[in-house]
């Protein structure tokens, strides 16, 4: 059906198909010949199409900063100040302050030193 209509979000599912790379939403529309059940494309006005998202633990709160511990290639972590979006479902929007793919410090933070280098974890 080629048809155009407007609708209010009523529902974002928290995971998403990494295979199909889609996830499910729940709207309120209106339109001729639509019903529940139906799949499409939709598009959000107003809504970037990429973000940068980190699970929300990994943020760090230094004073009025908010900041990840990044880690470089050498191992060495470096606290990195960051401005911070909006948050989801356990993940934050990085607005600035990070590059897509650079890795960061989740678990174990409390323990990340400015600095420090990590110590390589054996699988048993």
């Amino acid at each position: 059906i080629d048809v155009s209509s407007s609708g209010k979000v009523l529902e974002i599912s928290p995971s998403i198909d990494s295979a199909s790379r889609t996830f499910y939403v729940k709207v309120s529309a209106m339109g001729p010949n639509l019903r529940s059940g139906l799949y499409a494309r939709v598009s959000f006005p107003g809504i970037r199409e990429r973000l940068l998202l980190v699970s929300t633990k990994a943020l760090i709160r230094k004073g009025q900063l908010d900041g990840v511990y990044a880690v470089a290639s050498d191992g060495v972590v470096a606290f990195r100040p960051v401005k911070v979006g909006r948050v989801f479902a356990g993940d934050t929007e990085i607005l600035s302050g990070l590059g897509d793919g650079e890795q960061i410090v989740v678990n174990g933070i409390e323990k990340a030193i400015d600095g420090g280098k990590l110590a390589e974890v054996k699988k048993p």
